[in-house]
C-alpha cells in the first residue's frame, strides 16, 4: 500500500488528483445505500437505481472539475481537440445533460412508488454536495503544489501511530464505546504529536522559501 502512494506521487499531480476523486466515488456509493431499501427497489421494475445515481456521479464530477480546473486542465492532460472542445462548451453540455437526467427521472416513476423516488432523488443531489465539493477542494489544493497532497496523508500518519503507541502504552480511559479499544490518552497523545509535527513544517516553510513552490 505505501508503495502504491508512492508511486501515485511519482506519477505527478493529475494522477494524485485522481485518488481523492475516487476516495470521493467509494464514499458516495456508501452514502447512497445509507437511504436505500434493496427490498423495496426490487418491486420496482425501472433502470432508475441502475442508472441515475451514477449518471448524476459522471455529471457532476464533469461539470464542476471542469468550472475550477478550466483552462488549467490543458496543462495537466495531453492537449487535443476533443478536450479543447469540452472545456470551451462545458457549460452548455453540462446543462444539457442534467436536463435530460430529469427527464429520465420522470419517465422512470412508477405509481406507488413516487415518494421513494423522490427521496433517493433529493438524496442523490445531497450526497453529492457533500463528497464532489470536499474532492474538489482537495484536488485543487494537489494542483497548487504535490505538499498540499504528501503533507495531510503524512499527518494522518503520524496522527495514527502516535495514537496506537500512546493508547497501547498509557491508555486506561475509554474515548467511545464503538470502538472500546481507543482511549483518550491515545487521542491525546496523537493531537499533541501531529500538532508539534505541524509546526515544525510551518516553520521549516518559514526558513525553506522553496516550500511553496509546486514540486
Amino acid at each position: 500500500m505505501v508503495f502504491g502512494f508512492i508511486l501515485i506521487i511519482a506519477m505527478g499531480h493529475f494522477y494524485c488528483m485522481l485518488l481523492p476523486l475516487w476516495i470521493t466515488i467509494t464514499m458516495y456509493r456508501e452514502l447512497l445505500n445509507l437511504q436505500r431499501d434493496r427490498e423495496r427497489e426490487k418491486k420496482i421494475h425501472s433502470w432508475f437505481f441502475k442508472i441515475i445515481t451514477w449518471y448524476y456521479m459522471v455529471l457532476s464530477i464533469f461539470y464542476l472539475y471542469f468550472a475550477f480546473f478550466d483552462e488549467r486542465l490543458l496543462t495537466l492532460i495531453p492537449q487535443s481537440s476533443i478536450l479543447q472542445f469540452l472545456v470551451k462548451y462545458y457549460r452548455i453540455i453540462s446543462l444539457t445533460l442534467y436536463a435530460s437526467g430529469m427527464i429520465m427521472f420522470i419517465l422512470s416513476l412508477q405509481s406507488g412508488h413516487y415518494d421513494y423516488q423522490y427521496k433517493i432523488y433529493g438524496w442523490i443531489h445531497l450526497t453529492l454536495v457533500l463528497t464532489i465539493l470536499c474532492s474538489l477542494t482537495f484536488a485543487g489544493n494537489i494542483h497548487h503544489g504535490m505538499i498540499w497532497f504528501v503533507l495531510p496523508a503524512f499527518l494522518i500518519i503520524i496522527n495514527d501511530s502516535a495514537a496506537y503507541l500512546f493508547g497501547i502504552t498509557f491508555g486506561r480511559t475509554p474515548l467511545i464505546s464503538i470502538s472500546p479499544k481507543k482511549t483518550w490518552e491515545g487521542f491525546l497523545g496523537g493531537f499533541i504529536c501531529t500538532l508539534l509535527v505541524g509546526i515544525l513544517v510551518f516553520h521549516y516553510k518559514n526558513l525553506d522559501g522553496n516550500f511553496h513552490a509546486k514540486v
